[in-house]
């Protein structure tokens, strides 16, 4: 099984978080639980398709999927062999691309095409290619879209989900807001159709996030690993973790090999 990420070049950073794959030549269905990490992204299936639950109902999914931000767990399941290329993007690069309000996107996966007619090519799903050519053939597809990019609109609140990034969630919104020289009403409006949250839920999951990089030094109990992520004490971390997983620190598995663990790693398994 491969798992792979790529960060992008620094002429792409602003835009793209990383480029990941993922491969499994094992035809057995395997189902997974995603939980939310802070950023969309453009996935594309050149294995077979995969089935989604986002609410009651399983779905077949398209093979170019648009997916916005994610407030809650959700499963996955493959029908056959599992072959993914994603492209991580940064909380604001959605829109710049594709620019519509973007909390409409919000708990959902869409296939790309019902946002845009700027479809990756064809030649990225065949499957000769290596990880890292298709990981080249769609920083090519992006470089002349990017390069005709206006991010004006967009940087005040991108500059903003910077700076809670940088401080792992633990922020003060009003002092975001009077950072950006804009009223907290004014930023909350434009962050959630920017970005599709609320800067405070985006704060929330980007300190979740950081469980997953303090569990990675393996010698803190989970009392350190509460406190160092900015939790007030040991239940309120647990009611957060199973807020976003629905299930407690100790029953998750955070060493088993899977997509969600694969995402919030800050290494490759």
């Amino acid at each position: 099984m491969l798992f792979l990420k790529k960060d992008p070049p620094p002429h792409l950073a602003h835009v793209v978080r990383h480029f990941w794959i993922v491969e499994n030549p094992d035809p057995a269905v395997f189902r997974q639980k995603i939980v939310p990490d802070g950023y969309g992204e453009i996935i594309l299936h050149y294995g077979d398709p995969y089935r989604i639950q986002l609410n009651d109902t399983w779905e077949t999914q398209d093979r170019i999927l648009l997916s916005g931000q994610i407030r809650r767990h959700f499963y996955l399941e493959n029908t056959g062999i599992s072959a993914m290329l994603g492209i991580k993007l940064m909380p604001a690069a959605i829109y710049a691309l594709f620019p519509s309000d973007m909390s409409a996107l919000t708990d959902n996966v869409v296939p790309l095409s019902t946002i845009t007619d700027l479809i990756p090519p064809a030649i990225l799903q065949q499957k000769v290619l290596d990880a890292e050519e298709r990981i080249q053939l769609a920083q090519n597809w992006l470089e002349p879209l990017i390069a005709n990019l206006n991010f004006n609109e967009v940087s005040r609140i991108a500059d903003v989900a910077d700076v809670i990034i940088e401080k792992k969630g633990l922020i003060n919104i009003e002092s975001l807001a009077s950072n950006a020289n804009i009223t907290r009403r004014h930023l909350e409006r434009e962050f959630k159709k920017i970005i599709g949250l609320t800067p405070k839920y985006f704060a929330r999951i980007v300190q979740f996030n950081f469980i997953f990089e303090a569990m990675q030094a393996r010698d803190n109990s989970w009392v350190d690993i509460a406190l160092n992520s900015g939790y007030f004490d040991q239940s309120h971390f647990i009611h957060s973790f199973k807020a976003f997983t629905g299930e407690s620190p100790s029953q998750y598995g955070f060493d088993t090999q899977n997509l969600a663990n694969f995402f919030l790693r800050k290494d490759d398994f």
